[in-house]
């Protein structure tokens, strides 16, 4: 359809005039015929406007003005790069004038962070996982002194992680709480020599700390622990243990929770002097650490009176029945008490457990010396306190319903595997240490 011919004078009294809006760089033609009123509306819509045509340039030098003023509603990270301006683009067709703003800041947008408060960023920041902390730590200076707040560090999840030498230090100097590092494949030393040297060996500020099968020099594991003089819960299953890790956990005076299960290398004389100045230990675990039966005898008679709870279960033949009576003796306060796998415990403990008023839990797994739990059932009676009981391996699942009717309310062969002092016993808690999640 071709385009009416009107003259200036005919043109603004026309009810509906055809109006062309012609845009550079682009292929195609828009024409429409429409009221004034609605074209006003369109042209704002797609951001034109009609120049007046005595004074286009005034006109147009005011709308950029205007345009300069809005650009800041209009940017997105891809347009805050610094890109030259663009002239305004205006056509004219048909005595009809319209302008197109093309118009890109002039300067890098400033960043948009830097209006926060140090306060707010943290309370952003401690969202991000430790790893992309790491990350926006190289961003600036003010990024690298919030990325490195001691907030953002109280707990960290780092297992299964590897480390090269002079790394892991200053992490862990950070940490202010809990660092759970099982599994971890550490390279020393901790720090630079130099770092070292001026700051006089720094200690750390852990007091949960969790070393699992930690794959690492047994100096580098006993240089950690050296440096933590505030542990309260501390695991090294299935870790090299020397005797000066032991000095170091001899000093430490808020120690509560230790565990040792399946350690090696263990000296029982160190172990037994570590436990002589442990005042506070409520928690203990020693399973399966293959203690000869002198050191065993005299670990009994030395164990802090404090504890609740305690794991000495796979002493096979070097835990017999006067150690038990030494025990409940030394240790009145035990909840829970494992001696599985004591192969040369007999039924004459539960005279010596009867003194124990307050036990909930008792582990007799694989004592095969004990005869059948049903024969005991009314020793079993006089524990008032207990609660659960496990007998694996030592009673059949006739006897074992026949036991439960028994015994109600107490419950039987429910914990095939002992919790005593382990850090981590679930896998849907898989980043907990002691019911304290380091992953958050």
């Amino acid at each position: 359809m071709k385009s009416p011919k009107a003259d200036a004078t005919s043109f603004d009294n026309l009810a509906y005039a055809q109006r062309y809006v012609v845009m550079e760089k682009s292929s195609t033609r828009c024409v429409w015929d429409v009221d004034w009123k609605e074209t006003q509306e369109i042209y704002r819509d797609i951001g034109v406007q009609e120049l007046d045509p005595d004074k286009p340039e005034k006109q147009t030098k005011r709308i950029l003005r205007k345009s300069q003023k809005r650009k800041q509603e209009f940017q997105t990270p891809e347009n805050q790069q610094e890109q030259p301006t663009k002239k305004s683009l205006s056509s004219t067709k048909n005595g009809c004038k319209c302008q197109l703003f093309k118009t890109y800041p002039e300067n890098v947008v400033t960043d948009k962070f830097e209006t926060l408060s140090d306060e707010i960023m943290l309370c952003i920041l401690k969202w991000l996982p430790r790893r992309q902390l790491a990350k926006c730590a190289r961003i600036s200076k003010r990024w690298k002194q919030l990325c490195q707040d001691e907030s953002l560090w109280k707990r960290i999840d780092l297992s299964e992680c590897k480390f090269s030498s002079e790394t892991l230090g200053p992490v862990l100097l950070r940490t202010l709480f809990a660092a759970k590092l099982a599994r971890c494949t550490i390279k020393g030393p901790l720090f630079e020599p130099k770092f070292d040297a001026e700051n006089y060996c720094p200690e750390f500020m852990i007091e949960y700390l969790d070393l699992s099968m930690c794959n690492a020099d047994s100096e580098l594991v006993g240089d950690i622990v050296g440096r933590c003089p505030y542990l309260v819960k501390l695991s090294l299953e299935s870790c090299e243990v020397t005797e000066d890790m032991l000095a170091s956990i001899s000093l430490q005076r808020s120690l509560e929770e230790l565990n040792l299960c399946m350690a090696q290398n263990i000296s029982g004389k160190m172990l037994i002097m570590a436990m002589e100045m442990s005042e506070r230990l409520k928690s203990l675990n020693l399973a399966w650490l293959n203690l000869s039966r002198n050191v065993i005898s005299s670990l009994v008679k030395v164990l802090p009176q404090t504890l609740e709870r305690l794991n000495l279960s796979g002493c096979r033949e070097s835990l017999q029945d006067a150690d038990v009576e030494n025990l409940s003796a030394r240790c009145p306060n035990l909840v829970e008490l494992d001696l599985s796998d004591g192969c040369a415990l007999t039924g004459n403990i539960f005279v010596y457990l009867e003194s124990i008023r307050n036990l909930q839990h008792l582990a007799l797994s694989r004592c095969y010396r004990i005869p059948n739990p049903l024969l005991l059932m009314d020793h079993l009676k006089q524990l008032r306190s207990l609660k659960a009981v496990e007998l694996f391996g030592l009673i059949t699942e006739h006897d074992l319903n026949t036991l439960c009717k028994g015994l109600a309310p107490v419950r039987i062969n429910t914990h095939p595997f002992s919790s005593i002092s382990r850090p981590t016993m679930s896998v849907s808690k898989r980043s907990y240490v002691w019911e304290v999640n380091c992953r958050v």
